[in-house]
Order: C-alpha cells, then structure tokens, then sequence
C-alpha cells in the first residue's frame, strides 16, 4: 500500500478523535478519507465508473448499514417495505447532518484526502465518507465495533473532543 505521508496522517489522527474510535490499522481510515468516486459505488446504478481507492470501504460499508436497517426493521412493530425505505432515508438525513458542516456537526469533509474529480452534493459526500468509515471500522475492529459507531451516528452524538 502507498506509504501515508505526515500531512495524511495528522488527518487520520484528528479524524480519529472526532469519530471516537482509534484504529489499529491507521491505513484503512487514510483509504476511507479518499472518497473520489466513492458515492458512485455505493449507488451503482449512477455511473459505471470503478477506479477507485476506498470503493471497496464504501461498498462494506453500505451492505452493514442495509443489514443493520433490516435487523431494526425485522424487529419493530413496522415491518412494511414503506417503513424500511423511511429508516433508509432517515438514516442517509442523520449521516449528512451528523458529517456535514455546520457548528456541532462533525465536519467530516475536512479530512478528505484528496477531494473527489466528480462534483458531489455535501449530503453525498457525507454518505459516502460515512459508508467508508463504517467499512473501515468493520475491517479493523469487527462488526460490533461497526455497529457502535453507526449507533453513535444515528444518536447524532456531538464530536468527540
């Protein structure tokens, strides 16, 4: 893997603090940080393109958060398709907010690696650095660790200090 200069690691670091969970592998965190086209690849039927760093995050990512909405979902007193497509969307609303600018907001953007070549809404790009976060996570600490912090999103808990 390329080697993670001091500039991207001091981003990993902070990013670290704000997320609240320290990785025992800082690199798969730096992938997560390089959305590029990441979003396409969470919404395949966007685009067709596939050259991407942390498409492989993202995409993990996704597929725990659809798994952990139907685990919800299953077991609430609404099991209609309308209310699993209404946690869906809520769910994509508290990541953009939680990860987006704004004063208590997580500012996740600022840890961007590179910044993407395709131009994204900041809801999209919140989705997808929170998906590769999410995928990060899962890889570096399993899936309860995975599922604490989308937990920990959803509560829309203010930034780690």
């Amino acid at each position: 893997m390329q080697e993670i200069i001091n500039k991207d690691l001091k981003k990993v670091h902070e990013c670290e603090v704000v997320i609240g969970y320290t990785f025992k592998d800082p690199p798969l965190l730096w992938k997560a940080l390089q959305v590029d086209d990441a979003f396409y690849d969470i919404r395949p039927k966007t685009c067709n393109h596939h050259d991407v760093v942390n498409k492989n995050l993202a995409l993990v990512g996704i597929k725990i958060v659809h798994l952990l909405l139907v685990e919800d979902w299953y077991r609430s007193e609404d099991s209609t398709r309308t209310a699993l497509y209404k946690l869906k969307r809520d769910l994509e609303s508290t990541m953009s907010s939680v990860a987006g600018g704004g004063a208590g907001r997580w500012q996740l953007c600022r840890f961007l690696i590179e910044e993407p070549k395709e131009k994204f809404s900041p809801e999209e790009m919140a989705i997808a650095l929170c998906c590769g976060i999410i995928g990060a996570i899962y890889f570096d600490g399993g899936m309860e660790e995975a599922k604490w912090f989308l937990e920990r999103l959803e509560r829309f808990e203010p930034p780690a200090n």
